[in-house]
C-alpha cells in the first residue's frame, strides 16, 4: 500500500509540472503581407536638342536638364535656335519615388546622310544630368525626367546634321 500511494504521490506531481509548464506557455499568430509594385515603364518624349551652331574653333555645348543653363563656349561656338533636353516619361505604382540611371559612358553623335570621302563626321555627347521638374515622387503613377548633356564640337566639324542615341532607365527608389 506504500508504494501505491508513493507511486500516486509520484504522478500527481508530475501531473502538475506539466500542467504547470504549459499554464505559462503562449502562442501568437501574425499575418505576413507584401505589395507587388507594377513595372516601371519609360518612354522617351523628346530629344536632346543643341539647336544650330556655327563654329569658329573647337567648342563645347550644354544644354542643362532644368533649361536654366544652355551655354557655348564663348567666341567658339555660337549657338542658336532651340535648346532643350531630352524629356523622359516614367509610369509606375502610385506615389512611389524613382531614381534614374544616366550613361556613364560618353555617346557618339553621327552625320546623318554623309556622302563625302572616309567614316562620316562625329561628335562626342557627354556629362549627361538630370532633373525632376515635378519631382521625384509618381504622383497619380507618373512623372517626367529631364536630361541634358554637354556636346564636344571640332574645330573643324563638317556642317550637317548629327544624330545619335543614349539610354536612360529608371527603378523604384
Amino acid at each position: 500500500m506504500r508504494n501505491s500511494t508513493r507511486l500516486a504521490f509520484v504522478g500527481a506531481a508530475f501531473a502538475a509540472l506539466s500542467f504547470g509548464s504549459a499554464a505559462n506557455a503562449a502562442t501568437a499568430t501574425a499575418d505576413a503581407t507584401a505589395v507587388i509594385l507594377s513595372t516601371l515603364t519609360i518612354t522617351a518624349d523628346s530629344a536632346l536638342d543643341f539647336g544650330t551652331i556655327a563654329v569658329n574653333s573647337a567648342g563645347t555645348a550644354v544644354v542643362s536638364a532644368n533649361g536654366l543653363g544652355n551655354s557655348c563656349t564663348a567666341t567658339a561656338l555660337i549657338c542658336g535656335g532651340t535648346r532643350a533636353p531630352a524629356v523622359f516619361t516614367i509610369t509606375g505604382a502610385a506615389d512611389i519615388g524613382v531614381s534614374v540611371t544616366l550613361p556613364t559612358t560618353n555617346s557618339t553623335l553621327t552625320y546623318v546622310g554623309w556622302t563625302g570621302v572616309g567614316a562620316a563626321p562625329t561628335m562626342t555627347l557627354s556629362a549627361f544630368t538630370s532633373y525632376f521638374p515635378s519631382g521625384s515622387t509618381l504622383v497619380l503613377g507618373e512623372t517626367t525626367v529631364n536630361v541634358g548633356g554637354s556636346l564636344a564640337v571640332g574645330a573643324t566639324q563638317a556642317p550637317g546634321t548629327y544624330e545619335g542615341t543614349f539610354d536612360v532607365s529608371a527603378q523604384y527608389q
